[in-house]
């Protein structure tokens, strides 16, 4: 698992992190499929999901969106889930491969999710990559 970003480029980053919030917060977050999609997300998570407190599992997200809904809506915590290693310096988002996920699970050690989130993923990769 991946926790923390550790290079040169930790300013930079911090930055960029700070400004997907900033986006999100005046509407202006476009993530992976435009603003109507990141609208459309975050009402349905406001509205139909619990998600204050909650850890949330999110499979097959390169551009922190979907983790940014959650988290401004009170997600404690989020594991991103994605074939790529992604590096998160952001204190509440892990992040890991599928192999560390078998890994973890095998080793008894894999947490326990709330949720599962998705968008446009499993259907792009199917079940067994």
């Amino acid at each position: 698992m991946t926790t923390t970003l550790k290079s040169n480029q930790d300013q930079l980053d911090h930055d960029q992190h700070h400004d997907v919030f900033c986006r999100y917060r005046e509407g202006r977050l476009e993530g992976s499929y435009g603003k109507k999609t990141v609208l459309e997300l975050d009402y349905f998570v406001r509205n139909f999901m619990n998600v204050s407190g909650k850890h949330a599992l999110v499979i097959g997200s390169i551009l922190p969106w979907i983790e940014v809904v959650l988290l401004e809506n009170g997600a404690w915590k989020v594991t991103t889930l994605d074939y790529m290693d992604i590096n998160s310096e952001h204190e509440k988002v892990e992040t890991m491969t599928p192999g560390d996920l078998a890994n973890a699970f095998l080793k008894g050690t894999l947490p326990k999710f709330d949720l599962v989130l998705s968008y446009s993923s499993v259907e792009h990769s199917g079940l067994g990559r």
